[in-house]
């Protein structure tokens, strides 16, 4: 009779411990890579300012991570091989996971139903030929999904739906998936859209620029053409229309334009600062949205403009209202820009 009562007593103390294991909103992924005994593996989750970057050490082909999320969150694991990289969706709890490390791609996660989720998806996706109908169908059906906002997104800045048709579907979203990380990109976006629409009042902003010194769109109110320049240290067609941005700032600053230039999704503060030292536009004012390292700064800008494509210059008047959106390094688009500019500050 002891024995039975201890054998109960050590039965509850281990599930007791089981239990307590995980913690609240807190995740364990436990992996196994085959025919790989030791080296690094890197878990990425997160956006913006939940970005997370993780590295764990392959142990006899094991390996493991363990981390906060409120969420079903989209996430990378990867290594130093640029073709092993998989998309995959955390969850709060444990999962298990196995690689091979010839190929990422053949891999099985169990523990999270999200990931369940994008498993049909991406399968179905690789059947058909027109993938697009696919995900528009998908976001049409699964309002309470953590994916659909993911998608949502890619389609609209893809240009796949309309702007309408976005902000519909986005609308009729479960509250909790609007409130979610991509739920918030994705209703960024919408606002993005309708910031840079012609006609349309700027959002204003509040933000530091690369001296830390606060700047907002209203402290040009009533006085400055302010034209936003999205641009990024990496982007090639960026950096070839410095030389143009340099003539009308030279031509018209001292009639009341003013430049802002946003860094958009840079690799790091470091080649962000480089850039603009190399190509010695440190005249006009310049700010950043997020880093490509996870760091993320001036979330207003963000949020309420569009993260790319890029080059992309916005043209907003005295008034505070839109006059033009361009995105591209064209001459069609300084011919344009070159007019507007001409009739506000010439006449």
């Amino acid at each position: 009779m002891k024995n039975i009562l201890a054998f109960t007593l050590l039965c509850l103390i281990l599930s007791n411990c089981t239990q307590k294991e995980i913690k609240e909103n807190q995740f364990i992924l436990n992996g196994k890579i085959a025919d790989q005994d030791s080296g690094l593996i890197i878990l990425q989750w997160g956006i913006l300012s939940f970005f997370h970057s993780d590295t764990s050490i392959i142990d006899y082909g094991n390996f493991q991570f363990k981390g906060f999320l409120k969420e079903p969150t989209r996430a990378v694991i990867k290594n130093d091989d640029p073709s092993n990289r998989i998309d995959i969706y955390l969850e709060p709890g444990k999962m298990k996971m196995n690689l091979s490390k010839m190929n990422f791609k053949d891999f099985t996660l169990t523990g999270s139903k999200s990931n369940e989720e994008l498993n049909v998806l991406t399968t179905t996706l690789q059947s058909v030929s027109n993938p697009d109908s696919i995900l528009i169908k998908f976001v049409l059906s699964n309002f309470k999904s953590y994916l659909t906002p993911y998608y949502l997104y890619d389609l609209g800045y893809r240009n796949k739906i309309s702007k309408d048709s976005l902000k519909l579907i986005f609308n009729n979203l479960d509250t909790t998936i609007q409130n979610s990380q991509y739920g918030r990109i994705t209703k960024g976006f919408i606002r993005g859209i309708e910031n840079t629409t012609a006609g349309n009042y700027a959002t204003d902003f509040n933000a530091l620029d690369i001296d830390n010194t606060p700047i907002s769109l209203t402290q040009f109110r009533n006085k400055n053409v302010v034209l936003l320049d999205f641009w990024a240290s990496w982007c090639v067609p960026c950096r070839e229309s410095i030389p143009y941005l340099k003539n009308i700032y030279e031509k018209y600053h001292s009639q009341g334009l003013e430049i802002i230039s946003v860094a958009s999704m840079d690799k790091n503060r470091e080649k962000w600062q480089t850039a603009i030292k190399d190509d010695s536009t440190s005249m006009w004012y310049h700010i950043a949205n997020f880093f490509q390292t996870g760091e993320t700064v001036n979330e207003d800008v963000t949020f309420d403009y569009p993260i790319g494509p890029i080059p992309r210059i916005i043209l907003i008047d005295r008034d505070g209202r839109v006059l033009g959106n361009w995105v591209g390094n064209t001459k069609g688009n300084e011919i344009d820009l070159d007019k507007q500019l001409d009739l506000l500050l010439t006449n």
